[in-house]
C-alpha cells in the first residue's frame, strides 16, 4: 500500500513514504489568486517549482517560496488542524512525494497535548485531493488516516529496527525512559516503563519551541545591530540558527558578536525543559535513560545534556537529522502495528 508518515510541525513539514523516501520543507503556506498562479506558470519556461500548487480548485504557494512570496499563513496550536490548513500542507507533502495519482494511507503525528484534536487532524487529511503540481494534474485518495504522538516517533526510531519488529538499541531495552521532544512550536514529554509501554497519563506539552527562541534572538540581535541590519527585512534562518549555537552572526561580510543575545534566548527554553522535567517528572535521576528528539534538541542538545542529571542520555538520530527522527520512528511504528495486526 502507498502511504506517508507526516509530521506537520510548527517549523518544518516532514514526511517519509512507506517505501522510505524523505522530504522536508518549511512550514509556510499562502493562498494566492488564480491570476497570480497563472502569471507564475507563464514565468517559467518549464514546470514551476513544487511550491506552487492548485489544490481542489484553489491556488497556493507552500514552503520556501511562501516565505519569500509575502506574509504567509502560519497557524499554531489547535487552529492548524482544519482541512483548509493542515489538509493543504498534507496534500502538498503527498504531491511532492508521489509523481503519479494513487490511493494511500497517512500516519500523522501530533504533540501529546493535542490528542483531543486527533479526530480533526484525521478528518482534515482524509478524502480526495485533486492537485496540479509541476504542470501536471494528479488525484490522490487518502482512504485511511491514523495518528501517533510526536515523541513516541522519536522513541520508536531509537528503539526499533527498520521493520519495526525487533529492538535495535540494547542500551534502551528494559529501561524506564523519559523522552523530551523540542519542536518548532511545542516541547513535549512522554515516559515509558521498563517494558516499553508509554504512560500517556503523564505526557505533557508546553507551547514553547525553538521557533520562539529563534524569533526572540533575531529581535534582540537586530535591536543591538540596528544600523547594520536596517535594510535586512528578514535574517537568513540558517544564519540565525548558527548564531544561536555559536554566539557569532555572520552577515554583511562581518562576524558580529551576539553571545549575550544567544545565551538569553537559549536559556528561556533550556530553563523550561529543566523546570518541567524536575517538577513534573522528578528530574533525570528517576529514569534509567533519557532520549532527546526533535529539531530543537538537535540545536540545543549540547547545552541540555549536562543539566539533565543522567549519564545515560541518547539522541533519537544524528543531531543534524533529529528533525526527521519522529517520521522515521513513525514508519517503524506503522510497520510494528501492521506486524501485530493493529492495522490491517
Amino acid at each position: 500500500m502507498n502511504g506517508l508518515v507526516l509530521d506537520a510541525g510548527n517549523s518544518i513539514i516532514k514526511s517519509k513514504t512507506f517505501s522510505g523516501g524523505e522530504l522536508a520543507f518549511p512550514h509556510a503556506m499562502t493562498p494566492i489568486s488564480e491570476p497570480q498562479y497563472l502569471d507564475i506558470l507563464r514565468s517559467y519556461a518549464d514546470a514551476p517549482p513544487d511550491d506552487f500548487l492548485r489544490i481542489n480548485g484553489r491556488c497556493y504557494v507552500v514552503g520556501d517560496s511562501a516565505e519569500r512570496f509575502g506574509v504567509s499563513q502560519h497557524e499554531r496550536g489547535p487552529a492548524r488542524y482544519g482541512r483548509d490548513y493542515v489538509g493543504i500542507l498534507a496534500a502538498a507533502a503527498i504531491a511532492r512525494n508521489y509523481n503519479t495519482s494513487c490511493d494511500l494511507a497517512v500516519f500523522a503525528a501530533h504533540p501529546p497535548g493535542h490528542i483531543d484534536y486527533a479526530d480533526l487532524l484525521m478528518a482534515s487529511i482524509l478524502g480526495v485531493w485533486d492537485i496540479e503540481i509541476r504542470a501536471r494534474s494528479l488525484r490522490f485518495t487518502v482512504s485511511y488516516v491514523n495518528t501517533f504522538d510526536e515523541p513516541s516517533g522519536g522513541l520508536m526510531n531509537a528503539l526499533l529496527t527498520e521493520d519495526g519488529t525487533s529492538y535495535a538499541n540494547p542500551a534502551l531495552r528494559g529501561q524506564r525512559i523519559l523522552v523530551i521532544d523540542i519542536g518548532g512550536g511545542t516541547t513535549d514529554w512522554i515516559e515509558t516503563d521498563e517494558t516499553g509501554q508509554i504512560d500517556y497519563g503523564v505526557s505533557h506539552t508546553e507551547p514553547l519551541g525553538i521557533d520562539d527562541i529563534l524569533g526572540q534572538f533575531a529581535r534582540a540581535f537586530k535591536a543591538r545591530y540596528k544600523n547594520a541590519t536596517k535594510s535586512a527585512n528578514r535574517l537568513a534562518p540558517e544564519r540565525v540558527r548558527e548564531a544561536l549555537n555559536t554566539g557569532v552572526f555572520r552577515g554583511g561580510g562581518d562576524e558580529l558578536d551576539c553571545r549575550e543575545e544567544a545565551d538569553q534566548a537559549r536559556n528561556q527554553l533550556i530553563n523550561l525543559v529543566l523546570r518541567e522535567t524536575r517538577s513534573r517528572y522528578g528530574g533525570g535521576f528517576n529514569y534509567d535513560a533519557i532520549l532527546l528528539t526533535g529539531g530543537g534538541c538537535g540545536l540545543l542538545h549540547s547545552y541540555i545534556i549536562p543539566l539533565l542529571e543522567n549519564s545515560n542520555i541518547h539522541l533519537a538520530a544524528q543531531p543534524d537529522e533529529l528533525h526527521l527522527a519522529n517520521v522515521r520512528g513513525g514508519l517503524k511504528l506503522w510497520r510494528l502495528y501492521k506486524a501485530i495486526g493493529v492495522i490491517s
